[in-house]
């Protein structure tokens, strides 16, 4: 009867308000990649360095990401074997930016298995790995991860998405606090 049919139309209702808030959010996340990148390459991005929770950190990704992981259906493991003695200085929000953009690509290209980041202390040097049982990608495109705009596969890249942005960014910031970012 009636209440059948306003039951559907509250949830077709709430359908197109949550695809709504999910293209608004695509939205801002693309105009913020472009005022990043426009910054970078005009030289006024900056970084600052202030001394940060690591254990905080990973507590704040893994509550962003986990969902996002879940829903696909694959594990996001976080681990760390960090000493408490070690007092951590830089930008915890360009660190979490990069360390998102990263789990977030893995967990994107991942349809089975688990997206892994491990957090260990090598010669002085804190070293973040994110691994996955994703899609993989040749060493020969590897060479377009981290232009602009570049997306490795253009079937790919219509069937998960993205703007070809993230790793461009990611990248360039991870270069800004000194540091860097590799793929095999």
């Amino acid at each position: 009867g009636i209440c059948g049919g306003d039951q559907c139309i509250e949830k077709d209702a709430f359908k197109a308000l949550q695809s709504i808030h999910g293209a608004a959010t695509n939205q801002l996340l693309l105009v913020n990649d472009i005022l990043d990148m426009s910054k970078i390459e005009s030289g006024k991005c900056t970084t600052s360095e202030a001394p940060y929770d690591l254990n905080q950190l990973l507590i704040s990704i893994e509550q962003m990401l986990s969902k996002k992981a879940a829903d696909q259906g694959i594990d996001l493991l976080i681990d760390h074997t960090i000493d408490e003695q070690f007092q951590l200085i830089g930008d915890v929000h360009r660190i979490q930016q990069i360390l998102i953009n990263l789990l977030g690509n893995a967990i994107k290209f991942t349809e089975k298995g688990h997206v892994s980041l491990t957090v260990k202390v090598i010669e002085e040097s804190l070293v973040f790995t994110v691994k996955d049982t994703g899609i993989g990608i040749s060493p020969e495109e590897q060479q377009y991860l981290f232009k602009r705009f570049e997306q490795v596969d253009e079937s790919i890249s219509k069937r998960f998405g993205g703007t070809g942005l993230g790793l461009y960014i990611s990248q360039k910031l991870a270069q800004l606090m000194e540091g860097q970012i590799e793929v095999s």
